[in-house]
C-alpha cells in the first residue's frame, strides 16, 4: 500500500512540476501585437458573416443577437444555423423581425433581398451530425451570398460564436484592421472571459482564469512557432 502511495504521489509532483514550468516558459514569450497603430475605418469595405450554431437555445439566443444587431458596422450579416432544436429557438429568432429563413434541405436564395439575420434551418436526419457539419452549411450559404452579390472573397470574413457570446464592436473593428493590412493572416482568434454574472463562482472563475491567462498565452507562443490552431471559443 505504501508502495502505491508513494508512485502516486510522485506521478502527481512531476505532474504539477511538469505545469509550473509549462507555465513560466508560456510566460517567457512577450505578447506579440499586430496592427496596433492602424485604426478602424468603414474604408476598409469588409464583409462580416457572424455565424451561430444553435441547438436548443431558447433561453440565450435573443440577447445574443440583439447585441450584434446594435453594432454600427456596414455589411454584417447574422447567420443562425438551427440544428433542429426541440424548444422554441426558432420562435426567438423569428420575434426578431426582419429575418431570411432559409431550409438546408431545399436551398434557395431567390427571394434573397440582402437582410441582415438569415435563419438556416437543418432537419433531421441530416441535422445533429456536429458542429463541423452545420459549420459546413453556413459555409456554403455564404458562398452563395458572395456569388450572388458579386462581393469579392478577399474582403469576406466568417466569424463563428457561441449562442450565448457577448462581443463588443471593438472586437471586429480589430479583426478588420489585421486582416485587411496583414494579406498572409488566414484567421484571427481572440481572447476569451467568462461572463461577468458567473465569474463571482469558483468553477467559472477557474475556467475564466484559463481561457484569460493560460490559453491565451498557448495561443501567442504559436505566433513564434509557426503553428495554427483555433480553439472552440474566440
Amino acid at each position: 500500500m505504501n508502495t502505491i502511495a508513494l508512485i502516486c504521489s510522485s506521478i502527481l509532483f512531476i505532474t504539477i512540476g511538469l505545469y509550473f514550468v509549462q507555465m513560466v516558459l508560456l510566460c517567457l514569450f512577450p505578447k506579440t501585437e499586430s496592427c496596433i497603430n492602424i485604426p478602424y475605418s468603414d474604408n476598409l469595405n469588409m464583409y462580416f458573416f457572424l455565424v451561430i450554431p444553435c441547438l436548443n437555445e431558447e433561453l440565450v439566443i435573443q440577447e445574443t443577437i440583439k447585441n450584434m444587431l446594435n453594432f454600427k458596422i456596414p455589411n454584417l450579416k447574422i447567420i443562425i444555423i438551427d440544428d433542429d432544436s426541440e424548444d422554441n429557438t426558432i420562435n426567438k429568432v423569428l420575434e426578431l423581425g426582419n429575418v431570411y429563413q432559409i431550409d438546408n434541405d431545399n436551398f434557395s436564395l431567390n427571394q434573397y433581398n440582402n437582410e441582415n439575420l438569415i435563419l438556416l434551418k437543418r432537419h433531421l436526419p441530416n441535422a445533429r451530425l456536429g458542429k463541423g457539419k452545420s459549420l459546413n452549411s453556413a459555409y456554403f450559404l455564404i458562398s452563395q451570398i458572395i456569388q450572388k452579390q458579386k462581393l469579392n472573397p478577399d474582403n469576406c470574413i466568417m466569424s463563428v460564436f457561441d449562442a450565448d457570446v457577448f462581443i463588443s464592436q471593438h472586437e471586429l473593428e480589430r479583426v478588420a484592421v489585421i486582416l485587411a493590412n496583414e494579406p498572409k493572416t488566414g484567421m484571427v482568434q481572440s481572447r476569451v472571459r467568462m461572463g461577468i454574472s458567473t465569474r463571482d463562482y469558483f468553477l467559472p472563475r477557474m475556467q475564466d482564469m484559463e481561457f484569460f491567462i493560460i490559453i491565451n498565452r498557448m495561443q501567442n507562443l504559436r505566433e513564434y512557432m509557426g503553428t495554427v490552431a483555433a480553439a472552440g471559443n474566440g
